[in-house]
C-alpha cells in the first residue's frame, strides 16, 4: 500500500522528554484513511494536523463520556 505524505509548513517544538504524555503532545501530523463497503480501506495519507470534524451523528461518543 502507498501513504502518499504532505509535510507541513509549521513545524512544532518537541517537549523535553520528561514533559511528554499520552493526550497532552500531540504530532504536527496525522494519518487519515478513507472506508467504504465497496472499495474497504483505500487513500492512505499523512497529513499536517488540524482541526477534526465530526458529524452530529457522533453524538453516542459525547453520551458516553468520550468526547
Amino acid at each position: 500500500m502507498e501513504i502518499k505524505i504532505t509535510k507541513t509548513e509549521k513545524k512544532g517544538v518537541m517537549p523535553p522528554a520528561e514533559k511528554l504524555g499520552f493526550g497532552s503532545v500531540f504530532s504536527d501530523h496525522m494519518f487519515i484513511m478513507d472506508y467504504t463497503e465497496e472499495k474497504g480501506w483505500y487513500n492512505a495519507r499523512i497529513v499536517p494536523a488540524s482541526t477534526v470534524m465530526r458529524s452530529p451523528g457522533f453524538g453516542v461518543i459525547r453520551a458516553s463520556g468520550l468526547s
